[in-house]
């Protein structure tokens, strides 16, 4: 027996997928959705391996301003996960971060980041295997936790396809 799978991909930024979700544009036909956490991960700030903050144990929020940032285009949910961290309090960013960089995807940022053109603030779970082989380093922000969770969103009343429900299995386990 095989299965006759339809799949629907559509890329776009986080806020739209939040909009696309709630506005049924991606086909769902009940406005009740059921979020399911699958893991949770931290943005951390990261450095090239040669950056003299290395050997720090923390930096502050207000040493940003004086190097050469790695930024992911707007719209991207870590990014803007990051600057609402940083604005409390404040109107704006601007101050904060010295954007040389504007990129879109993670990939080009961790090569950019790599080649020594700056410093970025990316999720733990992107840069993982850089930190594992040192090409690129973590220092914490001192006083800024940026945790945030993951979720995979179904149907609550649609039962899932085995290979849906399979797939969910796999990011469980991931």
């Amino acid at each position: 027996m095989f299965w006759t799978v339809r799949w629907s991909s559509e890329s776009s930024d986080s806020k739209e997928t939040t909009r696309g979700s709630a506005s049924k544009k991606f086909g769902t036909m009940d406005a009740r959705l059921c979020f399911e956490q699958i893991w949770d991960d931290e943005m951390v700030l990261a450095v090239p391996k040669e950056h003299p903050w290395c050997r720090r144990k923390f930096v502050e929020v207000a040493d940003l301003r004086n190097e050469k940032f790695i930024s992911r285009e707007h719209g991207s949910g870590t990014l803007d996960s990051f600057r609402q961290l940083l604005v409390k309090g404040r109107r704006s960013t601007d101050d904060l971060l010295n954007v040389s960089m504007e990129l879109g995807s993670t990939e080009a940022v961790k090569e950019a980041l790599m080649a020594g053109f700056g410093i970025s603030i990316l999720s733990r779970i992107s840069i993982r295997h850089e930190l594992a082989e040192g090409s690129i380093v973590e220092v914490p922000l001192r006083g800024l936790s940026m945790a945030r969770d993951f979720y995979q969103v179904f149907h609550r009343r649609r039962p899932l396809h085995p290979i849906a429900k399979a797939f969910r299995e796999f990011l469980m386990l991931s």
